[in-house]
C-alpha cells in the first residue's frame, strides 16, 4: 500500500478538520501520516509516495511558513504523485 503525508498549516483549526476528512477518505497505509507543517521539517519526505499540503488563507494570503516549506522542498514535492480520493 502507498504511503501518504498530509501536511497542514491552520489558523483556527478548519484546515486541520478538512485535512482529517481527506485523510479518512484516502486508502492509506500504516506508514501514512498527518502532521503540522512545523513538524514536517523533521520528516524524510522521500519516504512518502504522495504528499498533500493544506493551508489556511488569512486576508488573502497564506502564512509565510507555507512558502518557506515549499521553497525548501520544491524538488522533492515535484516528484510526488497526485492522490485520488472522493469526499462525497
Amino acid at each position: 500500500m502507498k504511503s501518504t503525508l498530509i501536511i497542514y498549516s491552520t489558523t483556527d483549526g478548519q484546515t486541520l478538520e478538512i485535512c482529517n476528512k481527506i485523510f479518512s477518505k484516502l486508502n492509506v497505509s500504516e506508514s501514512s501520516e498527518i502532521t503540522h507543517i512545523s513538524k514536517a521539517e523533521g520528516l524524510d519526505l522521500n519516504q512518502f509516495d504522495k504528499i498533500i499540503i493544506g493551508a489556511s488563507i488569512r486576508y488573502g494570503k497564506h502564512k509565510p511558513e507555507l512558502y518557506e516549506f515549499i521553497k525548501k522542498n520544491v524538488a522533492c514535492l515535484k516528484q510526488k504523485k497526485m492522490p485520488s480520493f472522493r469526499l462525497m
